[in-house]
């Protein structure tokens, strides 16, 4: 059973069998939909993929988790464990779970499925209430397990990896590159057609870059999936091939 409990999930976001390890805890900061006129599920009427192909109806897929994410979440060490086995030896970091945060609660005010002509996805955004003195202390982690890649654009076999990149003005990995005013986390992950998906789980957490480690506290999860069933050029072709074969019979019957 997929132990994702989804506001509103769509009827047909499934995903059997994926590695999805998102548990809530009794002791979680609340979860809590803001977002008057949330979106899960667009559709647009025919879409490009990979290798020029065409599709119909094309249809993003997302949902994200009623419960807070606890530090000790198995996809998230698996996300993280992927990307640390690509560091030297000399440079191998340590994945701690930091518990509970010191209270608030995620306010999700943003979450709209997106299908558009190239490309499918999810915008999300996550406000943390917490009004303490030490809020700067904590910065977003996110762990990905996805089907896809970038560059190049290409659908491949599904992998773990945390969602870092390096430059100027941003957070060094393993954090999450983007920061945003007051911590409020801030995503729109976009994949290709025709079968892309996309599973997320995004912490606060806090780093101390001197001895290497990441301490992880409570976060989110979501995920959007694609689905494009109908590749329009392959659909004329199977139409072309019907209207063939029922001329061929009726001139046998002629």
């Amino acid at each position: 059973m997929n132990p994702l409990c989804l506001l509103r999930p769509p009827a047909r976001l499934a995903l059997a069998g994926l590695p999805l390890a998102f548990v809530g805890h009794v002791q979680a900061i609340p979860v809590t939909l803001t977002d008057a006129t949330p979106t899960y599920y667009a559709q647009v009427a025919s879409c490009s993929g990979l290798g020029a192909a065409t599709y119909t109806h094309c249809t993003s897929m997302a949902a994200f988790n009623q419960a807070s994410l606890v530090g000790g979440d198995a996809a998230f060490r698996q996300s993280f464990d992927a990307w640390n086995a690509g560091n030297g030896a000399a440079s191998k970091w340590q994945l701690k779970d930091g518990g509970a945060l010191p209270g608030g609660g995620f306010e999700v005010n943003a979450f709209d499925a997106l299908a558009r002509a190239g490309s499918g996805g999810v915008t999300i955004r996550v406000l943390w209430t917490y009004g303490g003195a030490d809020k700067a202390d904590y910065h977003w982690a996110q762990g990905l397990y996805d089907n896809f890649t970038l560059s190049p654009a290409a659908i491949v076999e599904p992998f773990y990896e945390m969602d870092v990149r390096t430059g100027a003005g941003l957070l060094a990995p393993p954090l999450y590159p983007n920061e945003y005013d007051n911590r409020r986390f801030y995503d729109e992950p976009k994949g290709p057609w025709p079968s892309a998906f996309f599973i997320a789980t995004a912490f606060l957490s806090q780093v101390d870059a001197a001895n290497r480690i990441l301490t992880v506290y409570e976060g989110v999860g979501y995920e959007f999936h694609l689905e494009a069933p109908e590749p329009s050029s392959m659909l004329l072709v199977a139409l072309g091939l019907g209207g063939l074969l029922a001329w061929r019979r009726g001139d046998r019957r002629g």
